[in-house]
């Protein structure tokens, strides 16, 4: 175990080895791959859940149809300006460092909306929510591409951009349960409690890339 350790807390080597030695690979398999595919998840979950809010916000904030659709789109725009400098942030600062923030930012952001109570604080939020998603992808795939050669490195990709994929399936019904069984719970109405669990798996995931990560 030790041993173990100590190789995921190494750094990456600047170039991928043209094989991996099965322990190896393994190891990363188990390890590294997890966490970046669960950071992916949540990324896509953490970014739609608000669309299946939308009818419990609307009426307890008040919002109107335009409104709502103002705090959906405002995550773009962030997240598409913050793009280059997220970039140049993970070369300047390393992968880990900038994956491990990027996930807690966006969680708390995540979070914070289920606070929100006017139309500024969650455009604000919606806003802030996306320049930390914009360093996840470029981050993880950096990650990627520095431990695992190019034998193996499409699987491990393909594994990871499946995310995706299941991010809106497991949001879909995630949500759609949460709204529904915690609607009240507490004295707080179901879309709340929303925000709140959705965003604990992406800390969690986010303090986990402190260790095993190089």
């Amino acid at each position: 175990m030790a041993g173990s350790a100590e190789l995921l807390l190494s750094p990456p080597p600047e170039e991928a080895p043209l094989s991996l030695p099965a322990e190896l690979r393994r190891r990363l398999d188990c390890r590294l791959l997890p966490l970046l595919s669960g950071g992916y998840l949540m990324s896509v979950i953490d970014r739609s859940n608000l669309a299946y809010a939308e009818l419990q916000m609307r009426d307890d904030l008040s919002l109107s149809q335009s409104s709502f659709g103002l705090a959906a789109g405002v995550f773009f725009l962030s997240y598409c300006a913050a793009q280059v400098p997220t970039c140049a942030l993970v070369s300047k600062l390393g992968a880990r460092r900038v994956l491990a923030a990027t996930m807690l930012a966006w969680g708390l952001c995540s979070a914070a909306t289920a606070l929100v109570r006017t139309r500024g604080q969650l455009l604000l939020l919606r806003f802030l929510l996306g320049f930390p998603e914009a360093g996840f992808y470029p981050a993880a795939i950096l990650t990627l591409s520095l431990w695992y050669p190019d034998t193996s490195r499409s699987r491990a990709s393909t594994l990871f951009t499946l995310c995706a994929t299941l991010g809106t399936s497991i949001g879909a019904s995630s949500s759609g349960a949460l709204l529904q069984s915690l609607d009240g719970a507490l004295g707080l109405a179901g879309w709340r409690w929303l925000f709140l669990v959705q965003a604990a798996p992406t800390l969690l995931i986010g303090f986990f890339f402190f260790c095993p990560l190089p």
